[in-house]
């Protein structure tokens, strides 16, 4: 039992409060005496109503009386200085009635030898004011608390030592003047500097009422009657029974300690609440009988307001971590925390010293504290992990969760308000404890919630049950990504990790689940290994169930970097500043290796499969769409490979041996699939050709069609390199693997792979082109056989150029402009082969002349084509032009031909002559000219003069009427210049000498 001498707790705290109302310290009226009595003994549970007369029987045991003064402001004081304002400061003294006159005014040695600033308790001087604010607090001791009179007196500090000079230049008004005249007059009289007086205020304390005074009081200048008024003071009054701490838990004594008053006013609220058990929640407020008892008695106990309201706010605290019904409302423990943190910020605390001087003291006791630490701490653990309001808030966090939360937090987020630093790093960490365990909570809840039977023991069941697990996971990643929100709640500056939280809850809950569905998925992929629908679906679901894996992953590792970390934060939790590496879901990675490669297997027979498919879907040719070259079943099938290549991309394969396996087998699979729809593509331009019964031969669409889907995949082949970007693959794999030969290695088999496939998908195509110009070259042979038959020889070529040309306008309409370009050269060179293997010898020169003709017109119309000169005169047209040109010449001709063979191997111009002369033996007809043209000179060693060089010139037989064919006009075009030396003379007429 408390104090040991008391029946009961209950009891020893009802003789408290009900000394307080009995023996009050002042008088004053404060309510029905019998209705507070009655109304305690009903809070207390007291039935005997004889402890009220007991109190009244007990022996007076005086305590010594203390007198709180709480000096706030004062306003409209009289001027003092030369400057029309004052420095006032204030004395505070106790007098008994002796010590003031007749006149009711203080006796002038008391009031120059006891209310002067050496002698009593002073405050501090406002420099410069008429409306000083101080907001001090002085205690004075009482000895005769029904005599004793509270005395105030305001004064002036004029002890700064001024010049006269600088008080006049202070003057602004008449009033200055006055007192500057009459400062040096009491400065003379007293030889010093004398504090002014401007006025005084007198409280008898037993007017003083016991629950304090506060007002405004009238200064004047003498305490008598009717006395000038010189400014208002404001001042508060409060008479207490004064504590000693050491005797305070003893057991002889009766003063109160502060642990009485907590214990009284749980007791008040408790009464209280259960007078309203109807209500959803308590609303705080006390029955006005406790309102007035509590006043009287925190009064007479120095319990001063910001204990009060601290108390007051713990009681509610206690209450709701108790889970007492009905519960205070949040709105009202708000409200508490509200009024005690401006009473914290905007009050002051000073108690005088013996030596007159004032010390701050800390606004809270050691008791306080303590009941402040354990209080909170279980108001913490219940409101985050035992309050039913905010089950499920803190995982999920939408903008409506957020706004909830930052309601409810806030009352958490005052309590480091306070002020109080002592309570800063327990409090923190007791909170950061209460909501890692509420958040790992909450994750745990949702994930169970979502994951709530899915798991079933049918081995087949599994593709189901990871598609739904994939579904919560992606699902799981976007409530870990909350920056966007979780700077609205206060935990940085509580510094507590969230995302660390989070990122630990999610693991912890998640492992065992996702590596048992794993298990299952091996064991699935193992019973159903020949059964490629089956590989494909449950790889289909795994690759999904790792894509969002990845996304979580990757989305706690961006949360965790972005995060940042309070600079205040001292609290130590096993989840803060938990690293990545710690997460047991970054197994996961080692998890797909055998799915990978079931993956592989799936890539390839649904690339063949897509293929085959692509061919079947489109037997007709179809084109994709007007103008384009090429027909769907292409479309389709780069589509496919484009697909695997973006499937592939989306894995980001972590693992350096798989990521190789990947590269090099997806390599294989297009080259396969490319060189597998190019023999498609074969065999329906053959199937095409075989079709046509149309005599002469047109070139079929679809055969056009066949040619650039050839083509079209055979790009996409060049290009196979830079989509799958071998570089950058096999440079990450050997720098992360430590192994430069790697990338050599892997370099290596990927080029013979693409090698392997380009050369084949190169031959098919040409294949492809063969088949066309035996096609077409059956024609062209028929067509040709009439220009090299001498009898019934063609005189045109327009039967060839019809054809030709209706074949080749369908050929530049459907084929790609390259391919185009390519049959063109390969039909020129299939007439040129079909005519010298057709040319027959020994024809008359008009033979000849004909077919060469004849040429020229196509060559003309290959040109028009688009066909460029390099591909026409090339070594087979040479040979050819050469033949045709020597048989369509006559024996002159071809004499002349000899000569300037000849000429071309002369150094000399007279030895020309000679050799000219002596072997041609030249018979002129009136018919048949010719003669010599210089065609250019040079410089030649002499024959006879070794050292020095001599002129000669080459000349030429032109034979210049009636020439057989153009051949000597271009031979003359092709000279490009004709010159003889500078300093030489003109030669002669060469046809006079021959």
């Amino acid at each position: 039992m408390k104090k040991g001498v008391m029946a009961t707790e209950h009891e020893y705290r009802f003789k408290l409060m009900v000394r307080s109302i009995l023996r009050p310290l002042g008088k004053g009226e404060f309510g029905d005496t019998d209705a507070i009595l009655d109304h305690l003994q009903e809070v207390f549970g007291i039935k005997n109503s004889n402890l009220c007369l007991s109190v009244l029987k007990e022996e007076v045991n005086m305590k010594p009386v203390e007198l709180e003064i709480d000096l706030f402001e004062a306003t409209n004081l009289k001027d003092m200085d030369p400057n029309g304002l004052s420095d006032p400061y204030c004395t505070f003294g106790l007098l008994l009635p002796h010590n003031f006159d007749g006149q009711g005014d203080i006796r002038p040695q008391i009031f120059n030898q006891g209310l002067s600033k050496p002698h009593v308790l002073c405050s501090t001087t406002k420099k410069k004011t008429l409306s000083p604010v101080w907001q001090e607090r002085f205690r004075l001791d009482v000895s005769n608390m029904a005599n004793q009179i509270l005395v105030v007196c305001i004064w002036d500090d004029d002890q700064e030592q001024n010049t006269f000079w600088e008080d006049v230049k202070t003057v602004d008004k008449p009033s200055g003047i006055v007192n500057l005249f009459r400062q040096m007059k009491q400065s003379l009289e007293n030889k010093k500097n004398v504090d002014d007086f401007i006025g005084v205020v007198a409280i008898p304390l037993k007017d003083i009422p016991p629950t304090g005074l506060d007002r405004w009081f009238d200064i004047r200048a003498k305490l008598k009657k009717n006395s000038k008024i010189t400014g208002k003071l404001h001042l508060g009054l409060t008479l207490s029974c004064k504590q000693d701490p050491d005797m305070c838990d003893s057991v002889e004594s009766d003063q109160c300690s502060l642990e009485d008053y907590y214990l009284i006013l749980k007791e008040m609220h408790s009464y209280s609440a259960q007078t309203k058990q109807d209500s959803e929640f308590y609303d705080g407020v006390l029955p006005k009988e406790s309102q007035i008892a509590l006043q009287i008695f925190s009064v007479q106990n120095q319990v001063v307001h910001t204990t009060q309201d601290l108390l007051n706010l713990l009681v509610f605290m206690e209450r709701n971590a108790e889970k007492r019904s009905p519960p205070v409302a949040d709105d009202v423990i708000l409200q508490c925390f509200t009024t005690l943190s401006r009473n914290i910020n905007t009050s002051w605390e000073l108690v005088s010293c013996s030596g007159g001087s004032s010390t701050n003291m800390c606004l809270f006791t050691d008791f306080e504290l303590a009941l402040f630490d354990r209080i909170t701490a279980s108001f913490i653990r219940y409101y985050l992990c035992e309050n039913k309001d905010l089950d499920s808030y803190f995982f999920a966090l939408t903008p409506t969760r957020v706004r909830f939360l930052q309601e409810k937090l806030s009352l958490l987020d005052q309590i480091p308000s306070l002020g109080a630093s002592t309570w800063t790093p327990s409090y923190k960490l007791r909170l950061n404890e209460h909501l890692e365990f509420r958040v790992q909570l909450d994750v745990d809840v949702w994930i169970s919630e979502h994951l709530l039977n899915t798991e079933n023991t049918d081995k087949d069941a599994i593709l189901h049950e990871m598609a739904h697990f994939t579904n919560v996971i992606t699902e799981l990643a976007s409530h870990c990504s909350v920056d966007n929100v979780l700077y609205q709640l206060p935990f940085e500056s509580w510094g507590f990790n969230y995302n660390e939280t989070v990122a630990l809850a999610v693991d912890t809950k998640l492992y065992p689940f996702c590596s048992r569905a794993m298990e299952k998925m091996q064991h699935y992929q193992t019973r159903y290994k020949r059964f490629h629908v089956n590989i494909r679906d449950s790889c289909s679901v795994s690759i999904a169930f790792y894509s969002a894996l990845r996304m979580l992953i990757s989305t706690l590792e961006h949360s965790l970097k972005s995060r940042k970390i309070s600079q205040c934060s001292t609290v130590s939790s096993r989840s803060l500043q938990l690293p990545l590496r710690e997460l047991k879901l970054l197994e996961y990675r080692n998890w797909f290796g055998e799915c990978f490669l079931n993956l592989l297997y799936v890539y390839k027979c649904e690339c063949y499969q897509r293929v085959n498919r692509a061919v079947d879907f489109d037997p007709k040719m179809t084109e994709v769409a007007p103008g384009v070259d090429f027909s769907t079943s292409a479309v389709y099938v780069l589509n496919c490979f484009e697909r695997t290549l973006s499937e592939w991309r989306e894995l980001n394969i972590e693992n350096n041996e798989i990521q190789t396996a990947f590269l090099i087998k997806l390599t294989d699979v297009i080259c396969d699939g490319s060189k597998l729809y190019a023999e498609k593509m074969e065999e329906q331009a053959k199937y095409t050709c075989s079709n046509q019964n149309v005599l002469p031969f047109i070139v079929p669409r679809q055969f056009c069609l066949c040619l650039n889907n050839l083509d079209h995949v055979w790009e996409y082949m060049q290009n196979l390199p830079r989509r799958m970007k071998w570089e950058e693959a096999t440079d990450m794999v050997a720098t992360s693997s430590g192994i430069s030969v790697m990338k050599t290695h892997t370099m290596n088999i990927l080029h013979k792979l693409y090698q392997s496939a380009d050369q084949q998908v190169s031959g098919i195509r040409e294949r492809v082109l063969e088949i066309l110009l035996e096609m077409i070259g059956k024609h062209i042979s028929a067509c040709l056989g009439g220009w090299l038959k001498p009898q019934q020889q063609c005189k045109d070529a327009d039967k060839l150029l019809a054809y030709l040309d209706k074949n080749l306008r369908i050929l530049h309409h459907h084929l790609k402009p390259n391919m185009f370009t390519l049959i063109l050269n390969k039909v020129w060179v299939s007439i040129l082969r079909e005519v010298i293997d057709g040319f027959r010898n020994g024809m008359k020169p008009e033979y000849a002349q004909m077919i060469y003709q004849h040429l020229q017109v196509v060559r003309e119309y290959f040109l028009s084509l688009g066909l460029h000169d390099c591909n026409l005169n090339n070594l087979l047209i040479e040979e050819l032009m050469r033949t045709l040109r020597y048989h369509s010449m006559s024996t002159i001709d071809l004499q002349l031909e000899y000569y300037n063979e000849l000429a071309s191997q002369m150094y000399l111009s007279f030895l020309f002559l000679a050799e000219n002369t002596w072997r041609t033996r030249l018979h002129w007809t009136p018919s048949i000219s010719s003669w010599l043209q210089v065609v250019c000179r040079k410089s030649h060693r002499s024959y006879c003069e070794s050292s020095k060089r001599a002129e000669f010139t080459w000349i030429r037989p032109i034979r210049s009427e009636r020439p057989i064919c153009n051949s000597w006009a271009a031979t003359l075009r092709h000279v490009s210049w004709i010159s003889t030396p500078a300093n030489s003379r003109p030669l002669p007429d060469c046809r006079s000498c021959l």
